[in-house]
């Protein structure tokens, strides 16, 4: 036909056409799936991020949490362990203060070694490091006042014993008994005696010193000076202003039964009367006092004094009047021995007997061993079994063992004529032993 060629070629462009919509098609359905995949992989990576982040969100959390706990943890641990830091802190400090404490209580009723053994419990306490610093520094500072408390003791203790042996006896070196105790006469009162309630007898010491220079021609100024210092009582001191006026000592002594004055005031008037040779007048002014001072020990010695050296008719008057102050102060040597020799000359033996052995075993037990054998001495033939045991205890004591070593041997001698042995004798006896043993060991190593 004469359109097959126009058909034909309309056909092919249609069939053209037909394949290339078809290709079209394919293309865009690929496009289609590449950008539903595209879409697929964007979403997943975001579904993937979303996840990460969650997990990442958890693990902060976490670890938040967990730093949380161990910082609670931490600061409950700080907080448990400080808590028990201060606990320990205080019971150690409160154990120390209460140990000081104590020191304190001792020391204001005058129990220095109760003290000091409290204090030395604060030391131990204080060693623990929780006590800090401070408690074992005021421990310390406790420990050294007692220390020098006490040794102010023991100084003005053996200075008053032998300012009452030389008062009594009349005998002994006064100037020797001050130098010992660290006293200058000629120098101020020293601190550590001025104030304390020893000073007024320590003065009386100074007093009687003074009297016996007077006696002996020798200047008493600087006695009487440190007498003023350390006495600060006002009648006493116008009492000393009147040591060379007997006319107004006389006085005094005439009005002191109305006035009725201390006790010390009125063995000091006492004592510049006899100074200023008014013995009778001192003996009239002391013996009415002794009724009211019946128990003051240096009033009583000092009438017995005056009676014996001024009144011999008044010898069983002073016997009385010794035995009344050595009944108050039976470790005096000065008035125990005072009373063996007024009672021997008395004729009165077995009562002098009796004086002599019980003033030895009261030196004996007070300490004051070295006047132990003089006063045993003065027994001579009636010392018996136990009066030389008492010698061997205060021989060995002193370190003078030969002689203790005989002592006991004769005492036991004489214990071994004595069947059985008393309780006390064998007490004495193994006292004696005991104290040679302590002697014997202390030698030993010196000289080895």
């Amino acid at each position: 036909p004469s359109g097959a060629g126009a058909l034909a070629e309309a056909m092919a462009r249609h069939l053209a056409d037909a394949e290339i919509r078809r290709h079209r098609a394919k293309l865009e359905a690929v496009e289609r799936r590449q950008a539903a995949a595209r879409a697929a992989a964007r979403a997943a990576e975001a579904h993937a991020e979303t996840t990460a982040s969650h997990r990442r969100a958890r693990q902060v959390l976490g670890l938040a949490a967990t730093i949380v706990l161990l910082l609670a943890t931490a600061a409950g641990g700080y907080l448990l362990v400080d808590a028990a830091r201060r606990e320990r802190t205080r019971t150690a400090v409160a154990g120390v203060d209460a140990a000081l404490r104590d020191a304190e209580r001792a020391r204001g009723a005058g129990d220095i070694p109760a003290a000091l053994a409290a204090v030395r419990r604060a030391e131990e306490l204080a060693q623990d490091p929780a006590a800090g610093d401070e408690a074992g520094r005021r421990a310390a500072g406790l420990r050294g006042e007692l220390e020098e408390e006490a040794r102010c003791r023991a100084v003005v203790a053996g200075l008053l014993a032998d300012i009452a042996e030389i008062r009594t006896s009349g005998d002994g070196d006064w100037a020797d008994a001050f130098h010992r105790a660290g006293i200058d006469p000629a120098a101020p009162a020293p601190v550590w005696l001025s104030g304390r309630p020893e000073a007024v007898e320590v003065a009386a010491g100074l007093d009687a010193w003074a009297a016996a220079r007077r006696r002996a021609g020798e200047e008493d100024r600087a006695q009487d000076a440190l007498a003023r210092s350390l006495d600060p009582d006002g009648e006493r001191g116008r009492l000393r202003g009147m040591r060379e006026d007997a006319g107004r000592l006389r006085t005094f002594a005439g009005s002191a039964g109305v006035a009725a004055p201390p006790a010390p005031t009125l063995v000091l008037a006492a004592l510049l009367l006899e100074a200023a040779g008014e013995a009778s007048a001192a003996v009239d002014l002391l013996r009415p006092a002794s009724l009211d001072h019946a128990d003051d020990f240096f009033l009583r010695a000092a009438l017995a004094s005056a009676l014996w050296r001024h009144s011999p008719e008044s010898a069983a008057e002073a016997v009385a009047h010794l035995s009344a102050a050595a009944t108050l102060r039976p470790d005096c040597a000065g008035v125990g021995t005072r009373l063996v020799r007024l009672l021997r000359a008395l004729g009165e033996e077995e009562a002098a007997v009796d004086a002599a052995r019980a003033l030895s075993f009261a030196l004996l037990r007070a300490g004051r061993d070295g006047a132990v054998p003089g006063t045993v001495a003065l027994l001579g033939a009636s010392a018996g079994a136990a009066d030389r045991l008492v010698l061997a205890t205060a021989l060995a004591r002193l370190g003078r063992l030969t002689e203790a070593r005989a002592a006991l041997a004769a005492a036991v001698g004489g214990i071994e004529a004595d069947h059985p042995p008393s309780q006390s004798l064998a007490r004495l006896r193994a006292e004696a032993e005991r104290a040679l043993g302590a002697a014997a060991r202390e030698v030993a190593p010196a000289h080895r």
